[in-house]
């Protein structure tokens, strides 16, 4: 499964078929489909390239790379363009031949370029600061969840946490502290000395090179090794100007800015739509899930929606304390006492479209 050699050339794609990751799956499950018979013919690749995924899926297991599903949530529209639904995406393992391709492609590249000894625009991802990881460990602590001891976390660390968090019934909220572990990665520009790291694939000179479509970086990475195999000594001269390094820098520290603000986009259409979803149930009383507590509030599942919401102290009562996965609120002469993973009843109070968020209260 370990890479011999790889070759860069500009090529034209000839699609055989198009496939769905649920077609390719059904095929590989050995089911009898029409699906499954329509794309037959591709069967002894398919089967190949599944092989050759789980070889490199253990590859980077043995690295300490850091390997994790998580669910993505889908909004199902009807004719009025009106969400009608919420639900949770379909996970395929005919993904994941798609994403160890990347993988490769991306390194092969960053690889590339590292053995010209010229710079380019990395993908880094740096390891956290120790004392951060400190102060996240002692709070896993609380929860019963223990970060081992050690000069330098790696990948496998991370993911060992999540696998014993997932056994817990406040599963979602633990993965959520425990990726506190890990750094956001950025755009850097990084060449053959000073070469770039990625603490989460347990990786060096790894960049992004498969999707110029929809990431500039990619398309940048793309421009530029075609021109150092079109014109190598030119290319190589532009390069390593100063002056060119200089704003190659900040074309990468401006990738990392807009990767933030589009996230931070996706997010807010996301919210956007979960109020209009749920603005025709405003006072209806709803069951739901504590998903994470803190001394400002709950975190809910909205079980019959799968959406998200916020109850907020103050609408319960005065004084709040929390212990581990409780939270302790004083109301009145009552101590009202909440744990993650356990259902509780709200009442949808109100949608805010300004501040795109559903008010809750308890029900």
């Amino acid at each position: 499964g370990k890479r011999v050699s790889a070759r860069i050339g500009k090529s034209v794609i000839r699609s055989a078929r198009r496939n769905t990751y649920r077609e390719v799956q059904v095929l590989l499950d050995g089911a009898d489909t029409p699906g499954a018979r329509a794309t037959k013919f591709l069967e002894g690749s398919l089967k190949l390239f599944e092989r050759w995924t789980k070889q490199q899926q253990q590859l980077r297991d043995a690295k300490g790379s850091l390997r994790m599903s998580s669910v993505e949530k889908k909004f199902v529209f009807d004719e009025k363009h009106e969400v009608v639904k919420v639900v949770d995406a379909a996970r395929y393992f005919s993904q994941t031949l798609i994403e160890e391709t990347a993988l490769a492609a991306n390194q092969a590249v960053g690889d590339l370029f590292r053995e010209k000894g010229l710079p380019t625009i990395y993908r880094v991802h740096p390891e956290k600061d120790p004392e951060e990881i400190a102060k996240v460990a002692k709070g896993l602590e609380d929860h019963g969840i223990r970060v081992p001891e050690k000069d330098r976390l790696t990948g496998r660390d991370i993911a060992r946490l999540i696998q014993t968090a997932r056994k817990k019934p406040n599963a979602e909220a633990l993965i959520a502290r425990i990726m506190g572990l890990i750094e956001r990665a950025v755009y850097e520009v990084h060449d053959h000395e000073d070469v770039a790291t990625h603490f989460g694939l347990a990786r060096k000179a790894y960049l992004h090179f498969t999707s110029p479509i929809r990431r500039y970086p990619d398309l940048m990475v793309h421009r530029w090794l075609w021109a150092v195999e079109s014109r190598p000594d030119e290319a190589a001269r532009d390069l390593k100007a100063e002056e060119f390094l200089a704003d190659l820098n900040d074309v990468a520290s401006h990738c990392s800015l807009m990767s933030e603000m589009a996230e931070m986009c996706e997010r807010s259409m996301e919210d956007l739509k979960v109020c209009q979803y749920l603005h025709p149930h405003i006072g209806e009383k709803i069951d739901a899930i504590v998903v994470r507590v803190s001394p400002y509030g709950m975190e809910v599942r909205l079980t019959p929606f799968n959406v998200g919401g916020f109850l907020p102290t103050r609408a319960i009562g005065e004084r709040a304390e929390v212990k581990g996965p409780n939270l302790v609120i004083k109301a009145g002469k009552r101590s009202l006492s909440f744990t993650e993973g356990h259902p509780i009843r709200v009442v949808i109070k109100d949608v805010d479209f300004v501040k795109l968020q559903v008010l809750l209260e308890l029900g």
